[in-house]
């Protein structure tokens, strides 16, 4: 045990120095002044993803963290013709979606679990219909998931009191 302390000491003790963490901070400016979060407050909610659950293809800042009371707590910011706009990416919003996922599940199969196999025009119509809107709902909301996650790696803005 003493000969590895010895090594460590001889080859490694030397070369490592302490050195003090490096931090950047982005504030979110308009005109010059620090935005504050009655403006953030003020602007358009928006949803941050088209209807086939991909990125809207605006110019995205970066994300803010605040707590409003219509929403989540994590805004992504972006300039969507000419105005800026936030956009809920925080786990509300995703839970949202995937409760449109499951609600779409499960009526799919409840019309399947009471209608069995001996399927009326009707009934198949309606499986039909039902198969139909599921995937309008869930495939979208599964890359609207990713997509909101992807939203995430952006830099975290900060805002004045």
């Amino acid at each position: 045990m003493g000969l590895i302390v010895e090594i460590w000491q001889k080859y490694f003790r030397k070369k490592s120095t302490p050195s003090p963490p490096t931090v950047a901070i982005e504030i979110l400016t308009l005109d010059g002044q620090q935005m504050t979060r009655a403006l953030l407050r003020q602007l358009r909610i928006d949803c941050p993803t088209s209807s086939n659950g991909e990125i809207q293809p605006w110019h995205f800042w970066g994300f803010v963290r605040y707590e409003f009371n219509d929403g989540g707590d994590l805004w992504a910011i972006a300039e969507h013709d000419g105005t800026l706009v936030r956009c809920d990416i925080s786990e509300v919003a995703i839970r949202k979606l995937w409760d449109e996922i499951k609600w779409a599940s499960a009526e799919l199969a409840e019309i399947k679990r009471t209608h069995g196999t001996a399927l009326s025009k009707t009934t198949a119509e309606k499986l039909k219909n039902a198969k139909f809107n599921s995937q309008l709902i869930i495939r979208p909301n599964l890359a609207a998931c990713k997509s909101i996650k992807k939203l995430r790696d952006m830099p975290q803005l900060y805002v004045a009191d």
